[in-house]
């Protein structure tokens, strides 16, 4: 490994060594109760070295909502290869995917939440804002694939345009469970009753 290739190990080990100092800070004490110094305290680096790698809280935020989108997105993956089934099936088990994110990373799901409070302190040249953008639309790219093949072995209506249906059907599953949890319901029927239907008006009748 030459010097410019070790010193940009380096450099990533360092920054996600700040943003494991950040998640400890943050969801111990809360956004608002924490500061940079609590940050690089934890991390055990002065607060000028913090701010090398990160210009803001709101950045190390979007830092942590980075790691949970790419938990999403694997997750999905992983489903979706591992269903046999047709594309509304695997739509089905995308969609579970995301609520078992929720709960077995509540951190993140959180995190998550918080996403556009937070992006507008970044910056648009922000490598973790885009890293979050691009992983988003990632996840929109899995829906519409799965859009696409449903269309051509017709179990999915032709009459809809996959990535604009794809962009809308992520944002309404994404948007139902916390609103479920929010409300105190019991979200898990709730939010699959929200998947059922989206998956009716999806099917080639």
């Amino acid at each position: 490994m030459g010097v410019a290739e070790r010193k940009l190990r380096e450099k990533k080990e360092r920054a996600e060594m700040i943003l494991d100092a950040a998640e400890a800070v943050f969801f111990s004490r809360g956004f608002d109760g924490s500061t940079m110094d609590d940050v690089a305290s934890e991390a055990e680096l002065s607060k000028g070295c913090v701010y090398n790698y990160f210009k803001s809280k709101n950045e190390l935020c979007i830092g942590i909502v980075n790691r949970g989108v790419a938990h999403v997105k694997r997750m999905m993956q992983e489903r979706i290869s591992g269903t046999k089934g047709n594309a509304l099936e695997k739509f089905m088990v995308a969609t579970i995917a995301y609520a078992d994110f929720a709960w077995e990373y509540p951190k993140y799901y959180c995190a998550l939440q918080t996403y556009r409070h937070h992006r507008g302190g970044c910056g648009a040249d922000s490598s973790y804002l885009n890293r979050v953008i691009d992983d988003n639309n990632a996840i929109t790219a899995i829906i519409a694939g799965l859009i696409k093949e449903g269309q051509s072995s017709g179990c999915i209506r032709n009459d809809i345009e996959p990535e604009e249906t794809a962009i809308a059907l992520w944002g309404d599953y994404a948007g139902a469970l916390p609103g479920f949890i929010l409300n105190g319901t019991n979200s898990v029927p709730l939010y699959m009753k929200v998947i059922e239907l989206i998956i009716d008006g999806l099917k080639q009748h």
